[in-house]
């Protein structure tokens, strides 16, 4: 059944190249990592932002490989190893074979994790387009602020694949604000 609805999942994409054939397929494992985070609960300390939310929540033509997050209130001793393990469940579930590293410094504000897979190719074929190597690995680095700047306003959004999941999202005026803040402070 995975094979059919990422098959059939795919088939929306216009694929003009090889590239545009990777980004999709990572663009689909970003929703099952999304989709499994709702029912893990993050989005209820969390919030979804950055690139990747405003192409898959807004449609901004833009792709982005990173699952970007901020907590709702500080918490230092945010850990992501729960949700992941929820991830690395219900993706198994459905056939993805997920490696998860946790690269987070406990020291820093900053919470990073990796997710890959070569599931796509090496364990099911969909018939892509292009040509993919078997071992090539699909990935996804999250990356969580648990020291977040005060002020973002979040709304509730819905994901619609795999399946209707409810995400918590930054809003896009705060959004706005923070893009605004990391190019004026970048050095």
């Amino acid at each position: 059944m995975f094979h059919d609805v990422v098959a059939a999942k795919l088939g929306e994409y216009d694929l003009g190249n090889a590239v545009e054939q990777e980004n999709a397929l990572q663009e689909l494992m970003q929703h099952y990592i999304l989709a499994s985070l709702s029912r893990a609960g993050l989005f209820a300390e969390a919030m979804f932002h950055g690139g990747t939310c405003l192409r898959i929540v807004y449609g901004i033509n833009r792709f982005s490989q990173d699952l970007d997050f901020l907590l709702k209130k500080p918490k230092s001793h945010f850990v992501w190893q729960p949700y992941l393990a929820r991830v690395q469940r219900d993706c198994a579930q459905e056939g993805i074979d997920f490696e998860i590293q946790d690269k987070s410094d406990v020291d820093g504000a900053m919470r990073k994790a990796f997710v890959k897979t070569d599931s796509i190719g090496k364990v099911m074929t969909l018939g892509l387009p292009y040509g993919r190597q078997t071992q090539r690995k699909i990935r996804v680095k999250l990356e969580i602020d648990t020291n977040p700047p005060e002020g973002s306003r979040f709304e509730t959004n819905y994901l619609s694949f795999p399946t209707t999941a409810p995400i918590t999202v930054q809003s896009l005026a705060s959004s706005f604000a923070t893009k605004s803040h990391a190019l004026l402070c970048r050095t």
